[in-house]
């Protein structure tokens, strides 16, 4: 499923100008499948880019260094993603707290940090683009990269700006 589209089933949205519209309990829906997305592809471009690297010892055009950022982005999310799955979200369905603003504020901390990934992905990776004469396998990789780009953004614009805020003002 793409994460971008934010299309999941019973969210009721198809673009983030409309995430005002999708109920609390629907955008946490969105972010545990979104969740399960970045789960499945994040091991998936780790291996991609090992292979990458494993193939291009001698171009100097080659996204050195992806694959070990990759893991670590994939290891920071999956805290991150645990905390938001058994303590954020639940904390929201039991309403404003104390404990919850302080959580969110972790959280968005830690969306920054993903961001601070993503320009360092794009920085590796040629802005996403693989060079004249690269593998299938680099351009997959390639692709798949900008694609995660994109779907990390809208998850933390769904949860930023929409989610985040209506129990901010709620606290």
């Amino acid at each position: 499923m793409p994460v971008r589209r934010l299309d999941h089933q019973g969210a009721g949205a198809t673009s983030i100008e409309r995430l005002d519209e999708v109920s609390s309990e629907a955008l946490i829906g969105l972010a545990l499948a979104q969740h399960a997305a970045f789960r499945e592809t994040l091991p998936r471009l780790i291996g991609l880019a090992r292979e990458v690297e494993a193939t291009t010892p001698d171009r100097a055009d080659a996204p050195r260094g992806i694959a070990d950022l990759l893991a670590e982005l994939a290891a920071s999310q999956e805290e991150h993603m645990l905390r938001e799955e058994y303590c954020i979200f639940p904390l929201m369905q039991d309403g404003p707290s104390p404990r919850l603003s302080a959580g969110i504020a972790v959280m968005s901390a830690e969306h920054d940090d993903n961001i601070q990934f993503l320009m360092r992905m794009a920085q590796l990776s040629g802005g996403y683009r693989a060079p004249a004469g690269a593998s299938e396998i680099w351009v997959a990789l390639c692709i798949g990269l900008e694609r995660l780009a994109d779907d990390l953004v809208a998850h933390i614009y769904a949860e930023e700006r929409v989610l985040f805020p209506r129990y901010a003002q709620q606290a």
